[in-house]
């Protein structure tokens, strides 16, 4: 709601609207004081939520173009302006990406920090990309039991989808396995 321009402006004239049909009108006296600072709220309010809208816009569009940049470019998400609007998708993001590049280095120190956002999203806001995520990040540690343990929570919480195929393959494994298929040939 408070993204879209035309939802406020709909919302404002239903709102100007039902005062017209259920007001009152008397008279009231306003000093010089209040004159003043009804007319500065008057351009600084509009003024705040235009900046609001605008950095919303902008962030949404860094983001989709971040998430649609391929190779992913982490530099992108230097220039969001306002990650406040979008957290949950800035930082799925952000932890994301550390999370592949922990992965293709198998480096733990950039591993750990997508199990820990993780694991404190998906108590109020469960996703199977989450659960997808987790599974790899502990197969990524060589923690194959609380890989296991996440399998069988997001199989529970979503049958409809099958997580037993998600694995985690080290790069040199990959590639081995790669170079295997091709002398095969």
């Amino acid at each position: 709601f408070y993204h879209s321009l035309v939802h406020w402006l709909i919302f404002i004239i239903l709102l100007y609207w039902v005062d017209q049909r259920v007001s009152r009108y008397r008279q009231v006296g306003f000093s010089k004081v209040t004159k003043s600072l009804l007319r500065v709220f008057s351009l600084v309010i509009p003024a705040v939520f235009t900046f609001y809208m605008v950095s919303a816009l902008h962030t949404n569009y860094i983001l989709t173009k971040f998430e649609t940049t391929r190779p992913t470019n982490p530099d992108i998400l230097n220039q969001v302006s306002n990650p406040v609007v979008w957290k949950d998708r800035f930082d799925w993001d952000v932890y994301s990406t550390f999370l592949n590049i922990g992965l293709y280095k198998q480096d733990p120190s950039l591993i750990q920090p997508y199990i820990d956002w993780s694991l404190q999203i998906i108590k109020d806001k469960p996703r199977p990309a989450f659960y997808n995520n987790l599974i790899l990040a502990y197969q990524g540690l060589d923690d194959s039991s609380k890989a296991e343990q996440i399998r069988a929570e997001a199989q529970f919480l979503f049958p409809n989808i099958d997580f037993s195929q998600v694995n985690y393959q080290p790069p040199s494994q990959a590639q081995s396995a790669t170079t295997s298929v091709s002398d095969a040939e």
